[in-house]
């Protein structure tokens, strides 16, 4: 949904954003080998997941060591939500994405605020360094928060 709704609008300092979605299934040694998959690829400049501490745990040092940004869903600020108490709009508009019978789940509303913070990051990395990179979209992050659906979302 987010991913849409940014390139609906023009994407990020005139660039479509597109989203790599990669399962590690709960499986720490697929979770480092997925991590390092994302770190070879510098079109990469963050990383929402793993969702599980014990994947998190194996797939932060290695994003850290790429100096690649992890916002990982399962800590705070990106905990879950019940879906029923999301706003009406949200729901309608994250039921209005696929032709499939989905519904939004537990970490739906962390998703869509960690990628709005990323697209934030973007915007402003773009805005101050004319580029958007894996180092100005991380020093981007550092200073950045809002106000999601989640509460006050930033960079952990």
């Amino acid at each position: 949904l987010a991913v849409r709704e940014i390139n609906q609008s023009g994407g990020v300092g005139g660039y479509r954003v597109a989203l790599v979605a990669l399962d590690d299934g709960g499986d720490e040694r697929l979770a480092g080998e997925t991590a390092v998959s994302l770190t070879i690829d510098p079109a990469v400049i963050a990383v929402i997941g793993h969702g599980l501490g014990e994947t998190t745990a194996v797939a932060h040092p290695i994003y850290a060591a790429a100096n690649l940004p992890l916002l990982p869903l399962g800590n705070a600020p990106f905990t879950p939500q019940d879906p029923a108490l999301l706003p009406a709009e949200f729901q309608t508009a994250y039921n209005n994405v696929t032709p499939f019978d989905e519904t939004a789940g537990p970490f739906a509303a962390a998703t869509y605020d960690a990628m709005q913070l990323i697209f934030q990051a973007m915007a402003e990395a773009e805005l101050e360094n004319g580029t958007i990179s894996r180092d100005s979209v991380t020093n981007a992050l550092t200073a950045l928060q809002y106000e999601g659906l989640v509460g006050t979302v930033y960079q952990p």
